[in-house]
This record gives structure tokens, C-alpha cells and sequence, in this order.
């Protein structure tokens, strides 16, 4: 069975380049699109992704969420590292 995680693509800082930083949440994954994206736009479910997320980078713009599934997410970060 496929699952789903979110994926979050940050605005990049202005001395950081074109790079934006990406942030993968491997905990909770999903069953279904529908209920990945039931939960990230859950209200109850935004401080805890938006507090995480601040953990992670300080207090960022968030450029795009995503729910994409954990076989494009393995293949996205096999293709992001060094030769």
C-alpha cells in the first residue's frame, strides 16, 4: 500500500542562494492524498506542523506543502545527494 507524507518546501533566505530548504515529515505518514491532506489543513493539526517547522528553521515563510507519496519522496532524496 502507497503512503503518503508532507513535504515542505521553505522560501529560501536571501544570503542562502536559490536554494530553498525542504523539510519531510516522515511521522505521520498516510494511507490516503485525502487524509494527508485532511490533516495538514486540520486546525488542530497547524500549530503542532507550524511549531515543528519553527524548531526547524526559526520563523520562516512557508513557500508550498504538499502530501506526495513516500515513493517520490525516497526517489527526490536519492537524486538531491552527492555523486
Amino acid at each position: 500500500m502507497m503512503k503518503w507524507m508532507i513535504f515542505v518546501i521553505m522560501t529560501a533566505m536571501p544570503n542562502q542562494g536559490d536554494y530553498d530548504d525542504i523539510y519531510i515529515f516522515s511521522n505521520p505518514t498516510f494511507n490516503t492524498f485525502e487524509e494527508c491532506r485532511t490533516h495538514v489543513l486540520s486546525p488542530q493539526n497547524i500549530p503542532n506542523l507550524s511549531r515543528h517547522l519553527i524548531l526547524q528553521y526559526g520563523v520562516r515563510t512557508i513557500q508550498d506543502i504538499k502530501c506526495v507519496p513516500e515513493s517520490k519522496v525516497r526517489a527526490f532524496i536519492l537524486k538531491e545527494q552527492p555523486a
